[in-house]
């Protein structure tokens, strides 16, 4: 079962919670107000490395796949697909896995 400890729409608020709260999982939005969601996601990594990062995007390429992957998350989903395939991506994470799905690519590996 999954619990949602916190939610903000701004990308310091996010890095603030994450070091706060300590969840296991959080979903980062690419386009976050105040940082953008791959320097929110490379902050999170580095003050939180305990929990694993989901970035949803709109970019349908492998380059933000792997800026996402350099900034230390361990997924991207296109927000197009969330309503399908949010559920695989977070049981992925929540099991030590990867999940990058965009048009490009298959989904976990």
């Amino acid at each position: 079962m999954w619990e949602i400890v916190g939610e903000t729409d701004d990308g310091r608020d996010a890095v603030r919670l994450a070091d706060d709260l300590k969840p296991d999982i959080a979903i980062i939005d690419i386009g976050t107000p105040s940082i953008n969601g791959i320097e929110t996601t490379r902050r999170i990594a580095e003050q939180s490395p305990q929990t694993y990062i989901l970035v949803l995007g709109s970019h349908p390429d492998d380059v933000y796949v792997s800026l996402v992957q350099r900034a230390g998350g361990r997924g991207y989903l296109l927000k197009e697909s969330a309503d399908s395939y949010l559920h695989h991506a977070v049981t992925a994470l929540s099991h030590g896995k990867y999940f990058f799905l965009d048009r490009e690519s298959t989904g976990t590996f």
